[in-house]
């Protein structure tokens, strides 16, 4: 046979409401604990330190890093014609003066142009038998 037990309703909810309030506030304290904690000293492997004594002198210090290192400016410097760049005479970080010379630059068409025009300049502009230059039909005087 089964025994009826006398229930309590009122006592259980009490019980009930004084254990989530104990709950909350052991839940606020420990949150407001873990705030206030200061961040741990990261931990190193003991191998890894130098222990030495305390000397007067300079301090070298070496970084390395990983990554591209990107320079803050970027500034091109036009050239009058279009060449190929034959020869890189100062290169990037060098120390640059007003009259340094960068780059040598090549154009086989203007090269042979700056021959013609001395050709023509030592012939007195007359015309060589071969060709039309020396203001001949199709020329560009220079």
């Amino acid at each position: 046979m089964d025994i009826a037990i006398p229930q309590n309703s009122r006592a259980k909810t009490t019980r009930r409401l004084l254990l989530a309030a104990v709950a909350l506030l052991l839940v606020t304290a420990i949150s407001y604990g873990l705030t206030r904690l200061r961040p741990a000293a990261p931990s190193v492997d003991g191998a890894s330190l130098f222990s030495d004594t305390v000397k007067r002198g300079d301090v070298l210090r070496a970084v390395h890093g990983t990554g591209i290192l990107v320079p803050e400016d970027i500034q091109w410097i036009p050239a009058l014609n279009a060449a190929r760049v034959s020869k890189i005479v100062l290169h990037p970080g060098a120390t640059v003066k007003p009259d340094s010379i960068i780059l040598e630059l090549s154009n086989p068409e203007l090269e042979r142009d700056t021959l013609d025009a001395e050709y023509c300049e030592s012939t007195n502009g007359q015309r060589h038998p071969v060709s039309e230059s020396c203001g001949g039909r199709g020329s560009q005087r220079i």
